[in-house]
């Protein structure tokens, strides 16, 4: 690495209490959100503060991914097995949807691993048995013609201009209107970034793509 590559960055420590992991967001107010375990924080470039005053840890909810809601000015929180949490911008817990209960409002699987926002009030959710999205007003499931539900974990989701594209056991689908697409790679796909007009696949054990 050129000497003028590296000096371009700056880095910043922590102690191990601070130190952030598991699920990272920006908000349109350049806020980093950021969860370790059971504990949401927001960073502002400068400090680490808690996001919320609300005790998740009592319910063991270890937060695997998070969305900032820009429609509705809302902070969505998956968790491990107690499906999704819903918070206002100033951290005030508003509800949470759990599956099996009156509550669920169709939400399949408590095990939430990933969250996108799409067009309108749509958020696409990958849940430990399948994809899913919200339409404003309750989870449903992919009704196309050739669509099969898998109880597969979809680790996660990108949607963009060109459709969404989302991380299902081996597989990537890509959805666009009523198109279907599906590609098999030799390992389990566990994340997906844009790169240009490319998109790159991290596979469990067997590299990029």
């Amino acid at each position: 690495m050129s000497s003028n590559f590296s000096s371009s960055f700056r880095t910043q420590g922590w102690s191990a209490s601070e130190t952030l992991s598991v699920a990272t967001v920006f908000d349109n107010a350049y806020t980093l959100r950021a969860a370790q375990n059971t504990n949401c924080f927001n960073f502002d470039g400068s400090k680490i503060v808690p996001f919320t005053n609300h005790d998740i840890s009592k319910t063991s909810q270890i937060i695997t991914s998070i969305l900032v809601d820009t429609n509705s000015n809302n902070v969505w929180m998956g968790s491990y097995s107690e499906g999704i949490s819903i918070y206002d911008f100033k951290g005030r817990h508003k509800r949470t949807i759990r599956p099996y209960l009156g509550s669920s409002l169709g939400l399949i699987h408590g095990g939430i691993w990933s969250l996108e926002q799409g067009f309108g009030d749509t958020i696409y959710v990958g849940t430990s048995e399948g994809f899913q999205y919200w339409d404003g007003r309750r989870f449903r499931l992919i009704q196309n013609e050739g669509w099969i539900q898998k109880k597969e974990v979809v680790y996660d989701i990108i949607h963009n201009s060109s459709g969404t594209w989302f991380a299902r056991g081996k597989e990537v689908v890509h959805l666009k209107g009523r198109s279907i697409q599906t590609k098999v790679f030799p390992g389990n796909v566990l994340d997906l970034n844009e790169f240009g007009d490319s998109l790159i696949v991290s596979t469990e054990g067997f590299g990029l793509y």
